[in-house]
């Protein structure tokens, strides 16, 4: 990842005991706290540990020491990122597109954030209307855009038990089954479709659907 420098990996291996290598650390940052490497380090640990508040304040620090090392701020925007504070992490990483238009690794990570903040809006959605057909919807559909199908499905098939008429999650189980190799059930599942009306659904049907993908 963007994460991954040579100097740390020489950290590591001076260092086998987590504790010490933080202990270390820490005593050179206050001999000499501009020693940026040290800091990058430090934090590298933080994200390890998961402790990943620790980390961010690292990273910035590291960051103002030396604003013009695109590391840190690709790190910056990570860290945001595992702290679930996408709305934070998509200003960050937009800053860094037009500082560094044709880097790779800043367009992923606006994207990701962008996926964080879809995927919580989501979450939110299903808890405040659990018992909702549309809900469920539209968190299997989230679902299938992150390559999610056996969750997507199981979402499509509770929509469908609560309206079994919908067409919607009807053509989107029939996607899962065609990515799953199985064309012949899409087929069978799309054809009972066009034959029935929304509120007349065959048990044939009911028992096409319940086939989970493999």
């Amino acid at each position: 990842t963007a994460l991954r420098w040579g100097s740390h990996r020489q950290f590591c291996r001076k260092f086998a005991d987590f504790d010490k290598a933080v202990e270390s650390g820490r005593e050179s940052l206050e001999l000499e706290p501009n020693i940026v490497i040290t800091r990058m380090n430090l934090a590298m640990y933080a994200m390890y540990a998961g402790d990943f508040e620790t980390a961010l304040q690292e990273f910035e620090t590291a960051r103002a020491q030396a604003p013009d090392d695109p590391r840190l701020s690709l790190a910056v925007g990570e860290t945001l990122f595992r702290l679930e504070r996408y709305e934070e992490a998509v200003r960050h990483y937009e800053t860094l597109t037009t500082q560094a238009p044709d880097a790779p690794p800043v367009w992923f990570g606006l994207g990701s954030a962008y996926e964080g903040i879809s995927q919580k809006a989501f979450e939110e959605l299903q808890v405040r209307a659990p018992e909702s057909a549309e809900i469920l919807l539209l968190v299997a559909g989230a679902l299938v855009t992150q390559e999610r199908d056996k969750r997507a499905f199981q979402l499509y098939r509770e929509a469908l038990d609560k309206r079994p008429g919908q067409a919607e999650a009807h053509e989107a189980l029939a996607e899962i089954y065609e990515r799953g190799g199985h064309p012949d059930w899409a087929a069978a599942l799309l054809k009972r479709l066009a034959q029935q009306s929304e509120s007349d659904v065959s048990g044939d049907e009911q028992e096409a659907v319940t086939k989970p993908p493999k």
